[in-house]
């Protein structure tokens, strides 16, 4: 399995000990954090990494293909270390943006007809080489959610 070192070398990504704790950290999170969330994570009176670190490992991670940005419904930008294809479901109210589970992703992805991709392709003019869904969620009496993509 390769070693954070080995992930950073490959992408040309210059390691430093901040910067793997912060990818780590980012990585690990199934919360998509902010980036002052991130920085409360990685940040202990043992191991202080300043917010401006925090913003310019996202970027830098962001411009290695190694992080993502998910901007919630309320416009905060979240982060996310996986940067392969998958859908997320943005919860309306408390601007948390959850991961839908692998399986029901990969599910819904295989349901989307490809004569109808052929069509916006056509359309458009373009070449689609991945789809992004996202779906949005309101409360529904307080218990549990409902999809309205």
């Amino acid at each position: 399995m390769a070693t954070i070192r080995d992930i950073f070398a490959e992408r040309k990504l210059r390691y430093t000990p901040q910067r793997e704790l912060i990818y780590e950290a980012l990585r690990t999170s199934c919360s998509h954090p902010t980036a002052d969330e991130l920085h409360r994570l990685v940040s202990s009176d043992a191991d202080r990494v300043s917010q401006a670190t925090v913003y310019n490992t996202l970027a830098a991670l962001q411009a290695a293909g190694l992080a993502c940005c998910v901007i919630s419904l309320g416009g905060v930008a979240r982060w996310d270390g996986n940067c392969d294809t998958h859908t997320h479901v943005h919860v309306r109210g408390d601007e948390r943006v959850l991961d839908l589970p692998h399986e029901l992703d990969a599910a819904l992805q295989a349901a989307v007809p490809k004569a109808l991709l052929g069509q916006i392709e056509s359309a458009l003019g373009v070449s689609i080489e991945s789809i992004h869904l996202v779906a949005q969620t309101k409360q529904v009496d307080g218990h549990g959610v409902e999809i309205t993509a």
